[in-house]
């Protein structure tokens, strides 16, 4: 049932055509060891497929989901929605994803744990191999990938 009670921190994720990202990413979120937060799906376009799956997410999510779309596909608007994201946000603390990054497990724990007014806070994305990315779009979840899992994988920008 969707969690209605405030969130602590709005994590607005940026959306464009690739639902099976985006059943990782949120399967990632119901994985987080923080729950208090509430996810704003900001699509850059007009998919009723995408509709339909998150008023299902909607309706079982641990969390509070917020989906915001054009009315139709006219091009590239992403800022546009992002600034009508930002006015949906029930909470002081806000950040961004796109919708082709994976939180890790503590992602929410850490951007409460370290937001502090005047500081703006960035994030470093792991680029995963081929091989380790059909896997998880196979798999349609990170399961319980450990860090190390990623690090030693088939990619080559490890750092």
């Amino acid at each position: 049932m969707e969690n209605e009670t405030k969130a602590r921190l709005t994590v607005i994720l940026s959306y464009y055509r690739t639902p099976d990202n985006l059943k990782v990413i949120l399967d990632a979120f119901r994985r987080q060891s923080h729950k208090d937060f509430e996810i704003i799906v900001s699509e850059d376009d007009f998919n009723e497929e995408t509709i339909a799956f998150l008023q299902h997410e909607m309706r079982t999510s641990p969390y509070t989901i917020h989906h915001l779309h054009q009315d139709k596909d006219v091009g590239f608007r992403k800022n546009m929605m992002l600034n009508k994201s930002l006015k949906l946000c029930r909470t002081d603390l806000v950040t961004f994803i796109d919708g082709d990054c994976i939180p890790h497990k503590h992602f929410v724990k850490e951007y409460i744990k370290h937001i502090k007014e005047g500081i703006f806070l960035g994030g470093r994305a792991v680029m995963l191999g081929p091989n380790l990315s059909a896997d998880i779009r196979k798999d349609l979840t990170m399961g319980n990938r450990s860090f190390l899992s990623l690090v030693f994988s088939d990619s080559k920008k490890v750092k």
